[in-house]
């Protein structure tokens, strides 16, 4: 099972600060788990998966070459 991260483990992997974190989880802006006794969790993966949703192509980008 893949690691879960803590709110400030999330927060040093997006390289943003921990209040910005918790803001978007409030918001539900990024994918969370949220379990008592344990508290607030993420997954790398779908962090990735959240912020790959709004990549932009640079111009002349060849997607092709993916």
């Amino acid at each position: 099972m893949e690691k879960l991260l803590t709110v400030q483990e999330a927060a040093n992997y997006l390289n943003c600060h921990s209040m910005t974190v918790r803001k978007m989880i409030s918001k539900r802006h990024i994918p969370f788990i949220k379990k008592r006794g344990i508290g607030i969790r993420l997954r790398r993966d779908d962090l990735d998966k959240w912020l790959d949703t709004d990549l932009q192509p640079a111009i002349g980008w060849n997607q092709d070459l993916n």
